[in-house]
């Protein structure tokens, strides 16, 4: 009997400084001395239900406190802050509809940022960065379909870019193979003018003076306006391009790059790129 008694009055005493510690809002403290007064009495079931009502307002509290702290981020702009702190308040409380409205405002705000960036660096032909930015934003998107088209078109005009930098490389080299070529003529055909000329007996220039009609000014005009529309063409500016290379064919019908560069742009105009 007696020691019934003593468990009793040792759980009532356990119980009251529960209660009393509640009423102070020592929600912490109130639940340890309720535990304590259940260890006791384990079956006791207001005790259960104070520990229950305990946890409960101890669960509100701490989702409470995060969902402060990341208002007060967000406001700060600390947007990855803000969005850590609403995910702590949802785990404690997975049911507050305020933090979840809430994060999904700040992941929308998150994912816009990453975009812009990425665009950004899009626009100064930075690709590989870019797709990096909007890999970023994948944890935060409600539209993955969206960022996937973002890269898919980044990667593409990567590949295509390369294609035509190969092309104007391989361009270049072409026509640094036939400027080799022509010089190298040209010095055999100066060579065998000297020769002709030394055993006529007269000078190189009446050995070698151009056929009537296609002057030494025409042929220098005409490689002049070829360079031009070779800069219009790098530039993919086709219709400026067989402009000038039209005037290079007409002040020296031989030029054979602007005949090749005609032919080309009629190719790329009529869609035999």
């Amino acid at each position: 009997y007696w020691l019934a008694k003593m468990k009793e009055d040792l759980k009532e005493y356990y119980f009251e400084k529960g209660s009393e510690e509640y009423k102070l809002r020592d929600l912490k403290g109130a639940l340890d001395n309720f535990y304590n007064a259940l260890l006791i009495r384990p079956k006791d079931a207001l005790t259960i239900e104070w520990i229950t009502r305990v946890e409960d307002e101890l669960r509100q509290q701490k989702a409470n406190d995060q969902l402060k702290a990341a208002l007060e981020y967000y406001a700060q702009g600390k947007l990855m802050s803000a969005y850590q702190g609403l995910r702590r308040a949802l785990e404690v409380q997975p049911g507050d509809s305020k933090a979840g409205r809430l994060l999904a405002e700040v992941k929308a705000e998150i994912e816009s940022g990453f975009i812009a960036a990425g665009k950004k660096l899009y626009g100064s032909r930075r690709y590989p960065e870019a797709i990096g930015e909007w890999d970023k934003a994948k944890p935060y998107t409600a539209n993955m379909s969206y960022l996937n088209n973002l890269i898919s078109r980044a990667r593409e005009q990567m590949k295509m870019e390369s294609a035509e930098k190969k092309r104007r490389a391989e361009e270049a080299a072409r026509r640094a193979r036939e400027e080799e070529e022509r010089r190298a003529k040209e010095e055999e055909a100066r060579l065998k003018a000297e020769a002709e000329a030394k055993r006529k007996g007269v000078t190189v220039e009446e050995v070698i003076k151009k056929p009537a009609g296609i002057s030494e000014e025409n042929r220098l005009a005409s490689q002049q306006h070829y360079l031009e529309g070779l800069k219009y063409f790098q530039n993919s500016n086709y219709e400026k391009a067989r402009d000038e290379w039209t005037i290079a064919k007409q002040l020296d019908p031989g030029n054979a790059d602007t005949t090749a560069g005609l032919k080309r742009i009629e190719q790329i105009l009529a869609g035999g790129q």
